[in-house]
């Protein structure tokens, strides 16, 4: 049997996501990248809500408590969740996930079902 060339390439989501990475980072696409530049937001805020399993990040000055600042990357940018997510026992360390975002009430939220 002959090798045969694979030549697709990966693929690259422009639709907005956020990841949660295996190493405890929330990584925002280039699509949601997009919209956060378009709204200038530099930092958010982590918020959880138990019931509906949804994590929410709400747009903040950088002295705003538990205020976390956007990290570019060359794809889109990160912010720390390491902490967050052991306080809520959210599992990130086996493999990176990716979650369509909405919007609420100036809230970008991600469902984790």
């Amino acid at each position: 049997m002959a090798f045969e060339t694979f030549t697709a390439g990966r693929r690259i989501s422009k639709e907005p996501k956020v990841s949660i990475m295996k190493h405890g980072n929330f990584n925002f696409n280039s699509g949601c990248m997009k919209q956060l530049k378009e709204k200038s937001i530099t930092h958010m805020q982590l918020l959880f809500d138990k019931e509906t399993n949804r994590i929410a990040f709400k747009p903040c000055n950088k002295e705003a408590a538990g205020a976390y600042a956007l990290r570019n990357t060359r794809s889109g940018a990160q912010i720390s969740g390491t902490a967050f997510l052991g306080a809520y026992n959210i599992p990130y360390a086996e493999a990176t996930r990716s979650f369509p975002i909405t919007w609420q009430d100036n809230l970008l939220i991600i469902s984790l079902h």
